[in-house]
């Protein structure tokens, strides 16, 4: 009996020495409303359970002979895609211990339900990311998942290697409470997920997760880059369009220039009908001959001269 006791303590040693090994402690972080998966290559036992066990105790799915399929009561939430156990859209009611048991042998995930701030950015400038708590004893900074500034209210600081001189608090951040990092030349690489936790990692800043996003600045080598291969592309665009309004303006020059000399020559060969038409008087005025007054008066001034045949017929006397 002491034998068989001795054995069943030892294989429950190993259990959950076992256990431990696949227990991990640093939390899953997924954010709110993203797909997440849970538990990989479920079909490799051929019996497992999948069960969430804090906050609350209930099952999910089970596999046997390696057909799995999902409690009724978790349809909505979980599904079986590409051999994995995945969670369709996290939300924060989520978060929670979740256990894999296959052949006794179980496998913990603890999983973090983060609600982030989307901030924006431009690269090479500067950007604080707030974070607020009282009476914190120290301040540790991650950016996804790596510790990028831990600092003390003793006033000691550590930056991680990539971020040095690029990172900060302001001064008297713990007596403020103000623990908002501030980031120096924004580059692409800083893109992703910051998280802001206090007291030896324990507790949570205020607000505790920003979304940091890089937008293109024109002045950077990338955005004078995408500035040139613009420029390059719309050169040849703009000479062709350049090509084709010189050649419409020279073609409408030519049409007006001919236009033109036909309207010339039209207005040369009426003139002359039309002067004379508008302005007859002028014409004849130009023709007449100057008259002598003195002899105009006496032509008028001399009486009619009476024709013989008129005398010889006044002096016969009617029948």
């Amino acid at each position: 009996m002491k034998v068989i006791l001795f054995w069943t303590i030892g294989a429950s040693i190993l259990v959950t020495l076992y256990s431990k090994d696949t227990f991990s402690g640093a939390p899953v972080r997924v954010l709110v409303n993203q797909q997440a998966t849970l538990f990989r290559n479920v079909s490799s036992c051929e019996n497992a359970q999948f069960r969430w066990i804090l906050p609350t105790e209930a099952t999910i799915a089970k596999c046997q002979k390696q057909i799995c399929a999902i409690k009724d009561v978790f349809l909505e939430k979980f599904q079986f895609k590409d051999n994995n156990l995945v969670l369709k859209s996290a939300k924060y009611s989520d978060w929670g211990t979740y256990e894999c048991n296959c052949k006794s042998i179980i496998t913990f995930v603890k999983w973090d339900v983060v609600v982030a701030l989307d901030v924006s950015v431009k690269e090479l400038e500067n950007i604080t990311l707030l974070c607020y708590a009282k009476d914190a004893k120290d301040v540790t900074w991650f950016h996804n998942d790596a510790r990028i500034l831990q600092s003390k209210n003793d006033g000691s600081t550590v930056a991680d290697k990539v971020f040095q001189n690029r990172v900060s608090l302001k001064e008297g951040a713990f007596k403020d409470g103000n623990l908002s990092l501030t980031l120096l030349d924004v580059s692409r690489k800083d893109v992703g997920l910051y998280l802001c936790r206090v007291n030896d990692e324990t507790a949570e800043g205020y607000p505790y997760a920003h979304m940091l996003h890089v937008n293109d600045n024109r002045s950077s080598p990338e955005g004078q880059k995408a500035d040139f291969v613009l420029m390059m592309v719309s050169v040849p665009i703009n000479i062709v369009f350049a090509l084709i309004i010189v050649f419409l303006s020279v073609k409408l020059y030519k049409n007006n220039r001919i236009i033109s000399q036909s309207t010339s020559t039209t207005s040369r060969t009426s003139q002359p009908v039309e002067e004379s038409e508008r302005n007859p008087s002028e014409n004849v005025h130009m023709l007449a001959l100057p008259v002598d007054e003195s002899q105009s008066a006496q032509t008028c001034a001399q009486p009619v001269q009476e024709s013989k045949t008129d005398l010889k017929s006044s002096s016969t006397q009617p029948f």
